[in-house]
């Protein structure tokens, strides 16, 4: 039995890892429900389905440690293992304008990855009404 999943629009396997998956099935949630209500919410706003863990890329969402420490570039710090970071792709807007809407929504973390055209959004504190925002 696993735990009631209350976000519609999302399923357990869009937005967790293997590793977080296998948690999820022994009814141990490794990702915030606080997040996965503000991307619900963020997924709403936008009025278009969002891609996540999609074509194999599967550690998009939360991440374990040793997931984590897979991803080139991604640091022991990753939001991904704190569950609160998603890393997103549009399926009809431009990945500017996704970005756009993300800032507007008032995510903490917004990473813009137009050559592997996907976005990071997290839920980290905003500090001085300003997200931190980075490009790679």
């Amino acid at each position: 039995m696993t735990f009631f999943w209350r976000w519609k629009h999302f399923k357990p396997s869009e937005v967790l890892s293997p590793a977080g998956l296998w948690q999820y099935e022994r009814e141990n949630l490794m990702i915030q429900p606080y997040a996965l209500d503000k991307l619900h919410n963020f997924r709403v706003k936008v009025g278009e389905p969002l891609l996540i863990n999609h074509s194999g890329l599967n550690l998009r969402g939360y991440r374990s440690i040793i997931e984590n420490n897979s991803v080139p570039g991604c640091t022991q710090f990753s939001r991904h293992v704190q569950g609160i970071a998603f890393d997103i792709s549009p399926t009809k807007k431009s990945l500017e304008e996704l970005y756009t809407e993300a800032k507007r929504f008032g995510f903490g973390g917004l990473g813009f990855y137009k050559r592997q055209n996907f976005i990071h959004i997290d839920c980290r504190p905003v500090l001085n009404d300003k997200p931190i925002e980075w490009s790679g």
